[in-house]
């Protein structure tokens, strides 16, 4: 019923979704949920596909490597900045300045959290914050990183 009313009392409203967003993916249906708006897929060069047709979507989605981590909002923020470059040449939306200080405070935050055996390595971007098969830490770096400690202190 809320879908219902709302595409009524909103009939244009966009639903953008991540083609990779393995979260976006679990059928609800049967369980009575129903989506708002129109979908529009988007992927991570900034391509956007409007209201696709079931083949359209299932073939969009076994194309790419679906995760949850892909649901994250900083992901969706990646690929619509993508999306906005490729779209937009040259268009810079002020937002974005906000959303990158935003960001930066985070990391702010994060860095000061880290246990001190880490903390120069996460604050010199040695170390992620999250260690993933992807990024592992390069351990010539951190052992350069530990050198130049050691050699400060005499």
């Amino acid at each position: 019923i809320f879908h219902t009313h709302y595409n009524t009392l909103v009939p244009i409203c966009w639903r953008v979704v991540n083609a990779q967003d393995i979260v976006t993916q679990i059928p609800l249906g049967k369980m009575g949920f129903k989506h708002i708006g129109v979908l529009v897929l988007l992927d991570a060069n900034g391509n956007l596909m409007v209201d696709p047709s079931i083949i359209e979507r299932n073939w969009s989605h076994r194309q790419l490597a679906s995760s949850s981590a892909y649901h994250l909002g900083q992901v969706y923020i990646q690929f619509l900045k993508r999306a906005i470059e490729e779209l937009a040449e040259g268009f810079k939306p002020v937002f974005w300045k906000k959303v990158a200080e935003e960001d930066e405070e985070k990391e702010k935050t994060e860095r000061s959290k880290a246990s001190p055996k880490n903390v120069f390595a996460v604050s010199a971007g040695l170390l992620p914050r999250k260690r993933t098969r992807s990024n592992p830490p390069n351990p010539d770096m951190i052992q350069q990183q530990q050198n130049d400690n050691e050699s400060q202190k005499e």
